[in-house]
């Protein structure tokens, strides 16, 4: 049996930026821009960038694409072209082919089919690849039996430094009706960017106290991981070290890390002197104390508050750090002002997840707002880290934060390694940790190199089917979890009311959005019937990469039948479950806003059947029962929405 202790040897040494050699231009970021049902799709190899595109349907499928790429070179230049042939019918002709000129380079793509000419519109949107690796302005270029009619789907790329690396469709019902796209962002390496990189040392494991390792466990996973720091989050209200368990735990935590040369510090939730002054007493090892800022009383967050927090930790040798939650660059919070009044050896943490805008996170390391000091980012593994225990590998997302961290001259990474009570290195998402902690050594190394030798090392013989099992996880996690990209319904913790929902959608508007994301998120907050049917066909998409990866995990257990392989096909069954679940909670939320405004009897029957489904999961197989028992909040999601259809049965805009 292959298990992560073989990853022993990986770690025998720390991989520092500078011992790497890089080229001038990277291409960097690997993100999924559209995921949809596809007959066929490509992704061009690793350091390159799509050029070209064709397509043929027949038979209602797309069988024929063409697709030309060339290689990014260190110098920024384009090199190397190849074009591969794909499909059922590879070598066929393309009904609509595309070849963009010399030294333009592809950021979107969309196409139209009829039923007598099939794929009668090919359009490519471009740009030049300028000699100082930006991109010029958008260009497109059209082929096909009618090359001036609209898309019927597309997608494109409106960042200025993205391009893409991947493309797809489906043809359905004389229609096109799925598209598929990935790209990569481009980037000039400088100097500052080096620098950076150099000082991006510190990896942080955050543990619930309680439900820690065996000391001989963390000790070898502290010298494995090259960990400098090992943190104890305490229960809510536990701080007030009545927890003689978790006292004890950290004890001989903070003593066995000290031992080892890794800090240690215990994560509360108040601001109280006495505490704190009791837990230096008790805990002679621990470095200092982390203060959970959104967890702390109003009353307590203060600059008096902190101060005395402060000089509490210098008179006891010991170090203050805090974790921040609300938007750096928010108008409304007061928590910036809080920070900048304190000395500039107080370190922060700053969450970097899917749960809030672009800007707050990079807000964070604006000097003006928090003033200058070490800031440390605080990472999630999974879409999901106090659900259930889902496969979720995000490679990509790994690589997307890390590098956002890193460019912005973070200090290191803080991780939580206990997920759904777990121990994070002992279960199927384990590589992901191992991922995470390879890219952060140097971010821009190709992934799916990487993925491939992780998944070798776990799954033996059936690595590449298990492998291919896994990718699509981040994906599927993704369209489960999000509408169209945001988070509307899980905030990171358990799902959210109506009302909170609407607050957080009405909290990510900010000035410096693009229009296209404004118009993502005024749908969601006004949708309509037609929104509620793509959501529903984003879940459709989500259960169509679940069985793809069931089936690779299937043909893994035949190649090697290991308890790795089938603890896997019984994970991608509870993120089916899990699917099938968040379906009918998306379904009751959208429906609920729609009532709002149409009123119409109609609307209000369809929530309350997918209220229904919901309930009814708690009384289902025990499968679906413990599923939906580990989403936090169920039960109070839906009270909301029954509480807000009876509301809206009075103040519906347009009563039926």
């Amino acid at each position: 049996m292959l298990s992560f202790t073989k990853f022993t040897f990986i770690f025998c040494f720390s991989l520092t930026f500078y011992h790497i050699s890089l080229g001038d231009f990277v291409l960097f970021d690997d993100r999924i821009d559209a995921q949809q049902k596809t007959e066929i799709r490509y992704d061009v190899p690793n350091g390159c960038v799509v050029t070209g595109l064709g397509f043929r349907a027949a038979y209602d499928n797309i069988t024929t694409m063409h697709c030309r790429y060339h290689r990014l070179l260190a110098n920024g230049r384009l090199a190397d072209p190849k074009e591969v042939h794909l499909g059922s019918e590879p070598e066929h002709a393309c009904e609509a082919k595309v070849m963009l000129p010399e030294g333009w380079v592809a950021v979107g793509f969309g196409a139209a089919g009829e039923p007598e000419w099939d794929v009668t519109l090919l359009r490519v949107w471009a740009r030049r690849l300028n000699a100082d690796g930006t991109l010029g302005e958008m260009k497109t270029y059209s082929d096909g039996f009618k090359p001036d009619r609209g898309t019927e789907r597309e997608i494109t790329i409106t960042e200025t430094d993205r391009i893409l690396t991947g493309a797809g469709l489906r043809f359905h019902q004389n229609d096109i009706a799925g598209v598929y796209a990935r790209s990569k962002r481009i980037l000039n390496l400088g100097e500052r960017h080096r620098r950076n990189l150099r000082g991006f040392t510190g990896r942080a494991w955050v543990l619930d106290a309680g439900r820690t390792p065996s000391l001989d466990k963390l000790d070898r996973d502290i010298k494995k991981f090259h960990l400098g720091r090992i943190d104890l989050r305490f229960a809510k209200g536990a701080s007030k070290l009545h927890d003689n368990k978790a006292i004890r735990a950290l004890s001989e935590l903070s003593a066995s890390a000290r031992k080892q040369g890794a800090q240690s510090y215990a994560w509360i939730d108040t601001g109280n002197r006495e505490t704190v002054q009791e837990l230096f007493r008790r805990l002679p090892h621990l470095t200092g104390v982390v203060i959970d800022m959104p967890e702390l009383p109003a009353g307590q967050q203060t600059v008096d508050v902190l101060k005395n927090l402060y000089a509490l930790c210098q008179k006891a040798g010991r170090r203050l750090c805090l974790r921040l939650d609300a938007c750096a660059d928010s108008d409304h919070d007061k928590i910036p002002r809080l920070v900048r009044s304190l000395p500039k050896d107080v370190s922060l943490i700053v969450p970097f997840d899917e749960y809030q805008p672009e800007e707050c996170r990079t807000a964070a390391f604006n000097a003006t707002i928090y003033g200058k000091r070490d800031i440390i980012v605080e990472l999630d593994l999974t879409a999901c880290p106090t659900g259930p225990m889902l496969p979720d590998v995000r490679m990509n997302k790994h690589t997307s934060r890390l590098t956002q961290a890193v460019l912005n001259g973070a200090k290191g990474f803080i991780v939580h390694a206990n997920i759904s009570e777990r121990y994070l290195p002992d279960t199927f998402n384990a590589i992901s940790l191992y991922a995470l902690h390879r890219l952060a050594d140097n971010p821009f190394q190709p992934t799916d190199v990487l993925f491939s030798e992780l998944s070798s090392i776990r799954y033996g013989a059936a690595a590449n089917e298990a492998m291919a099992a896994l990718k699509l996880t981040e994906s599927t996690n993704d369209l489960i979890f999000q509408m169209f990209g945001v988070p509307v319904l899980w905030d990171g913790r358990k799902i959210s009311s109506m009302a909170a929902a609407d607050k957080r959608l009405q909290r990510y508007f900010r000035p410096s959005l693009s229009a296209a994301t404004r118009k993502v998120l005024q749908e969601l907050l006004e949708p309509t019937d037609n929104t509620a049917e793509r959501i529903r066909q984003d879940t459709e998409t989500a259960l169509w990469l679940i069985r793809q990866s069931a089936a690779n995990a299937e043909a893994a257990e035949k190649i090697n039948p290991t308890a790795e392989v089938r603890t896997l096909i019984q994970a991608l069954e509870r993120l089916r479950i899990a699917a099938l679940f968040w379906q009918e909670l998306k379904q009751a939320y959208l429906l609920a806003k729609i009532y709002q405004v149409d009123g119409a009897s109609g609307t209000r029957t369809a929530a309350e059947v997918a209220l229904k489904k919901l309930a009814s999961f708690a009384e289902h197989q025990t499968a679906m029962r413990d599923v939906a028992s580990m989403f936090k909040g169920t039960d109070a999601f839906i009270a909301s929405v029954e509480n807000w259809l009876k509301d809206c049965d009075k103040t519906a805009v347009l009563p039926r």
